[in-house]
Formats: C-alpha cells, sequence, structure tokens
C-alpha cells in the first residue's frame, strides 16, 4: 500500500496503480495554485469584480464581491484591511441592488456603514456615508419606505458635502416618495 512503507517493486500492477495516484495527487495540487494565482488576493478579486460591473456583468460581479467576503471577511477585516475593506460590500451591495436583491443589497450597504467606519487617520472606505444612501434606495426596492427615510435622512446629516457627490434631483424625488407612501404628505411635498 502507498502508505504501509513496503515496497511494490515485485507488484507492477500496484505500481501503475500508486503511479496513477500520485499522478492524481500531482494535478489536483498544482490546481490549487492555479485558482489561488487567478485571485491575485482580495485586490485581485475585487479588481475582476469592478471590470465585471463596468460591463454590466452584475450576477459576476456579485459571485466576485461575495468570494471576496468569503474569503477574506472572516479574520476581522477591519484590524487586516481597515475601513477600506467597506468598499467590497458597498460593491457587493450595488450588483445586489442590480439584481433586485433588495434585502441582501440592504445588509451589505449596512455592513459597509457600520462595520467599516472611517476613524481616526483611516479614512479608506470613501463609500461609508454613501453607503447610507444607496442603503435608502434599496430600501425603497424592497418596499420599507420608512427604512429608506432615515438611511436618507442620516445621509444628509453625515455626508461629506466635498466627497458625497450624489444626483439631488433624483434623491429628493425618492425621499418624496418614500413620504408620500407613509402617508406624510407635508414632508412629501417639502
Amino acid at each position: 500500500s502507498l502508505f504501509s512503507g513496503t515496497t511494490d517493486v515485485m507488484k507492477p500492477r500496484g505500481s501503475f496503480r500508486h503511479a496513477r495516484m500520485a499522478a492524481l495527487l500531482a494535478v489536483m495540487v498544482s490546481v490549487v495554485p492555479v485558482a489561488r494565482a487567478q485571485d491575485k488576493g482580495l485586490g485581485g478579486i475585487m479588481e475582476r469584480a469592478t471590470v465585471a460591473m463596468d460591463a454590466g456583468n452584475w450576477q459576476e460581479a456579485l459571485d466576485l464581491a461575495t468570494r471576496a467576503v468569503r474569503l477574506y471577511g472572516d479574520d476581522n477585516p477591519q484590524k487586516v484591511y481597515g475601513a477600506q475593506f467597506g468598499a467590497v460590500y458597498y460593491r457587493k451591495g450595488l450588483s445586489e441592488m442590480k439584481l433586485k436583491r433588495w434585502n441582501d443589497a440592504v445588509r451589505s450597504f449596512e455592513t459597509c456603514y457600520r462595520d467599516f467606519p472611517n476613524k481616526g487617520n483611516d479614512n479608506g472606505n470613501i463609500y461609508q456615508k454613501l453607503a447610507l444612501l444607496k442603503q435608502g434606495e434599496a430600501a425603497m426596492g424592497a418596499d420599507k419606505p420608512e427604512m429608506a427615510v432615515a438611511s436618507f435622512t442620516k445621509f444628509l446629516a453625515e455626508r461629506d458635502r466635498t466627497r458625497d457627490v450624489f444626483p439631488q434631483g433624483s434623491f429628493y424625488i425618492n425621499l418624496a416618495i418614500c413620504h408620500y407612501k407613509l402617508g406624510q404628505l407635508a414632508e412629501g411635498n417639502e
């Protein structure tokens, strides 16, 4: 046997079997580095996700962002990567929105905002406040107008006025629609 310590010099069939097993193991071992090399780490996965997003391949982008979360999101990514890991969740949320997975998108944007805040010198999560805006849009898609109003209101209060650029016309229309759905006509008109 392969692990018993005996040799198969006198048993040609055993040698052939062991050679096949060795070849199979060699193939299996060689495939793992190839898969890892394609990823090129977290940056490589997210680079591919961004390319997929730019091409409108939203399922591929979501699959890649989900892979990044699965591979790199369990070992305290805030400590390892800092606030910038929030961008993974932001892009994941955008992909989920495009696929109309509204509740998943709400959770992704919430994670981006809540779990990867910019603190002190770490301003790596450029999407932290924008995640509130997108969370509101996803909440609208999920038909949760109260949550959408809360997210939109928080976004307005916390956003960086120089960095967080957004389409104000559609923002205020969305906010008004949410108020109307909640029966808040005066707030919607405002």
